[in-house]
């Protein structure tokens, strides 16, 4: 394995945007894979308070980076900032790569590649199914696309307030499976989940010890995932799936997925995909 010379004028920096971003495991990942492939690059996390978005995205050209991740809060803020993005990014209504080309800063989605991908070797047979998904925040963009292109025949769609999910039904609308909005109280009675095949939970709620929505786990198939797109984090979500014996999956092989299309588009190379699922899994 070739490693790559250490930090100098000549080192390519590209970083991730977020708030709070010190649990992040893409650093450890993308770092490795410069370090598999001899390239001199750097990948920097990047604390960027709601606030001051606007002047990070400027110090994108100000300082030369490649490009940037970004993570919550800002995927759906950053668009604004930008010269372009990618057709795909303005049917989610979501950025979450930056790729500075020569001072002119394009926005992608790899969200939804990561999510598709990383239910391939699952086993789950999704066409024609019904899935719940848990949120109707930035996270459920890619999710509701994916599954769309997964064809999924019927999500149930579940948060706080209806005007929220009938807001992002609308602006995915043509992307997006038939959709029947429910408060996440309609998630304790056996309709909202009786014969689905995939439960995906795109919320914090239920972090740490936290409280999350009763859930009538034993009215899903016995083969239903529990899907969390958090990781790295103990969720009452997967805790309760475990207890109803039902299989489970965090978002960390998402991640590793979507961070493998990221790298292609800032380094134009293939990502060593294997190198940085290794590095995710060390990094605690």
């Amino acid at each position: 394995m070739k490693k790559p010379a250490s930090i100098s004028g000549s080192t390519k920096i590209v970083g991730i945007f977020g708030d709070p971003i010190g649990h992040t495991r893409s650093p450890a990942m993308h770092n490795a894979a410069f370090e598999k492939l001899g390239l001199d690059y750097r990948y920097v996390p990047f604390r960027v308070a709601p606030a001051q978005l606007g002047a990070a995205v400027r110090s994108i050209r100000a300082l030369g980076l490649v490009g940037v991740n970004v993570t919550v809060p800002h995927k759906e803020k950053i668009r604004r900032h930008l010269d372009s993005e990618s057709t795909l990014a303005t049917a989610l209504g979501a950025v979450n790569t930056v790729v500075n080309d020569n001072g002119h800063l394009h926005g992608e989605n790899t969200d939804l590649d990561g999510f598709v991908r990383s239910l391939s070797g699952r086993r789950l047979r999704l066409r024609g199914s019904k899935v719940v998904v848990i949120g109707a925040g930035g996270a459920s963009r890619a999710v509701l696309a994916g599954l769309e292109q997964l064809g999924v025949d019927e999500v149930v769609l579940a948060n706080r307030t209806r005007a929220r999910s009938r807001r992002l039904v609308r602006e995915l609308d043509g992307h997006i499976p038939p959709t029947r909005l429910v408060g996440l109280d309609d998630l304790a009675e056996e309709r909202a989940l009786a014969d689905c095949a995939l439960v995906v939970n795109a919320t914090t709620l239920g972090w740490g010890r936290d409280r999350f929505p009763t859930l009538a786990i034993r009215a899903t198939r016995p083969r239903c995932l529990f899907y969390d797109m958090a990781y790295a984090v103990d969720t009452a979500f997967l805790r309760a799936a475990e207890r109803a014996e039902r299989p489970t999956m965090d978002g960390g092989e998402m991640l590793v997925l979507q961070g493998a299309r990221s790298f292609s588009l800032w380094t134009k190379r293939a990502a060593p995909v294997a190198a940085m699922r290794i590095a995710f899994n060390n990094k605690y």
